[in-house]
Order: C-alpha cells, then sequence, then structure tokens
C-alpha cells in the first residue's frame, strides 16, 4: 500500500470517529461530554488529533502535545460549542495557565 492510500484510510478514520463523537454527544446528553483537541495548521485548517474525557485531561495532553512539536492548539466541546485556545506560552509556563473557563 503506497503512503497515498494510507494517508486517505487515516483521513476517513477521522472523520467516522468525530460523526461517532459527534452522535454519542448528542445521542446521550446525560452523559460528560467529550474534550476533542485539534491543531491549526498552516494555512488556517485545523487538524482533529483525539478526544478526551474531561477538561483537566485535555489541558494536560494539550500541555504534553506542545512541548513535544510547535504549534497553536485548541480544545472543544461538542456539548457547549466553546473552544479553548492554548498558546505554547500558556502550556509552556504550567497546565495551571491553560485556561482556567470553559
Amino acid at each position: 500500500m503506497d503512503a497515498g492510500n494510507r494517508w486517505q484510510e487515516l483521513r476517513k478514520a477521522e472523520r467516522t470517529l468525530v460523526f461517532r463523537v459527534a452522535a454519542l454527544a448528542t445521542s446521550h446528553p446525560t452523559m460528560v461530554p467529550p474534550f476533542d483537541i485539534f491543531k491549526r495548521q498552516p494555512g488556517g485548517s485545523v487538524r482533529w488529533l483525539e478526544v478526551v474525557a474531561d477538561l483537566e485531561a485535555a489541558k494536560l495532553r494539550v500541555t504534553e502535545l506542545v512541548v513535544c512539536v510547535l504549534g497553536e492548539y485548541f480544545i472543544f466541546s461538542l456539548a457547549s460549542r466553546r473552544r479553548l485556545d492554548v498558546k505554547r506560552d500558556d502550556a509552556r509556563d504550567s497546565s495551571e495557565s491553560v485556561g482556567t473557563q470553559f
């Protein structure tokens, strides 16, 4: 399998996972909503990275990501439709500084 086909399969898997998360969050309103982590790409697009069960875990994960791969990340709550932007300087200081309100 060449790299192009593998890339298309990964993109399809990402879209499928996003749709499943959206369906789960809207079909079970009593659940604690998950938080999605995204990375901003050059040119203004965004890339979905993963879903995390709670906000504190999401903040910690973004802190780990920023240390490994520089860039701008944000946490998104499907339930509240709110976004928490995380910049490199915020995450470098500590996970405490990665936003306090959601």
